[in-house]
């Protein structure tokens, strides 16, 4: 797959690119020891404000695990790639929002809000994570498993790190 963008963010060709305008910028400023995170599938663009600056980038992959090989329970190795699996084909079926629209969502439901009824749209990306889950293990593990894969990860209040653009 190709890892440069065809969209010039600086200066967009929105005739060629029309739903570019819909693009929700987010802007943040890195002090030294910070680091920025961004989930897969998140489309990006840097520009150092420092001559002197590390970027460093690495994608992960898991050696693919047999089913053949499979022993249950999961160690950590296995669980890591399950989650990065599940989550790949969450964003490929349901959209790059999806996980953290869920997130939120369960968020509430499981904190303040228990008696929060999902939406129709991340109740069918919750019961398609449970139903890929459940194939190795039984729905009341899966549910607990998605909740941990999604705190933390996508219910952060990343306004808070976001400047505006002046």
């Amino acid at each position: 797959c190709d890892r440069q963008a065809m969209v010039n963010p600086d200066n967009p060709d929105l005739h060629r690119f029309p739903l570019y305008r819909h693009a929700r910028p987010h802007y943040a400023v890195l002090q030294p020891g910070d680091l920025l995170y961004l989930p897969v599938g998140w489309w990006h663009h840097l520009r150092n404000l420092d001559p002197l600056a590390i970027s460093i980038t690495f994608w992960s992959k898991q050696q693919k695990a047999s089913l053949d090989t499979l022993k249950l329970p999961l160690d950590q190795r296995h669980l890591l790639t399950v989650r990065r699996n599940l989550e790949e084909m969450v964003f490929n079926i349901f959209g790059s929002e999806s996980l953290q629209n869920l997130a939120k969502q369960l968020s509430a439901k499981h904190s303040s809000k228990p008696s929060t009824k999902l939406s129709e749209g991340n109740s069918k990306v919750k019961e398609f994570m449970v139903n890929c889950l459940s194939n190795f293990m039984g729905r009341t593990q899966a549910e607990p498993l998605i909740l941990d894969m999604l705190e933390g990860r996508y219910c952060n209040d990343i306004e808070k790190w976001i400047q505006p653009n002046a």
